[in-house]
């Protein structure tokens, strides 16, 4: 038995804009459910039997990113039932500089890719549903309304509508709704564009964003 705990945004940062990406973890998802799966195995916050993991595998340290949802995925193969245990807490402070979005987003989607693809098929599909990976090989429904998301998303991410996003965001010095939509649509834009690189080419190549989002 494995519990997950909650992370929480340290209340002399909740007015930083890159808290945004402090908060991701999708808490919601986990409450009210009898036992997790692999892709909730986040090891921010995340407590185990140490032989469990000596016995059935530690990190991959070939992946760049994902390393933990996939040493979770090879402790479920053995057995680990993942429980959420929210009064686990603690406090997540990631120091992300603004700037640096871009490329750490791009890496990202490199790293989703190279996951996935590592996966077998029906467990590959399982984590491009997860991520919003548009995959014909989704159910119908899943795939209308990541459609449907796409079309809002690309008018968001047009060259009129985001750079007056961005002045208004780079502008700013505390977090708003604003700040929030600039840089996660700054940041889903540059990993999907890493994710389709890496799919394309069939090799990960971390270096930078410049000469493929040209």
């Amino acid at each position: 038995h494995a519990a997950l705990g909650e992370l929480y945004v340290p209340e002399e940062s909740l007015n930083d804009p890159a808290s945004l990406f402090h908060d991701l973890f999708r808490y919601d998802r986990c409450r009210g459910r009898e036992r997790l799966g692999f892709q909730d195995f986040w090891t921010c916050n995340i407590s185990f039997k140490r032989d469990f993991m000596l016995e059935h595998g530690m990190f991959d340290e070939t992946l760049a990113y994902y390393e933990d949802v996939e040493c979770g995925y090879r402790l479920e193969r053995n057995g680990m039932h993942l429980h959420f245990l929210p009064e686990a807490r603690g406090q997540h402070l990631h120091q992300l500089r603004l700037e640096r979005i871009p490329q750490k987003a791009w890496a990202i989607g490199q790293g989703l890719f190279e996951f996935e693809s590592r996966m077998p098929g029906p467990v590959a599909r399982e984590i491009r549903a997860r991520h919003g990976v548009l995959s014909r090989d989704l159910p119908s429904r899943v795939l209308a309304r990541r459609l449907l998301n796409r079309a809002g998303f690309a008018a968001l991410a047009n060259p009129l509508i985001l750079p007056l996003l961005a002045g208004i965001a780079r502008r700013s010095r505390k977090r708003t709704r604003t700040t929030d939509l600039y840089y996660y649509v700054l940041f889903r834009r540059h990993m999907r564009a890493g994710y389709r690189a890496a799919r394309r080419t069939g090799r990960i190549d971390t270096r930078g964003v410049s000469a493929h989002l040209s």
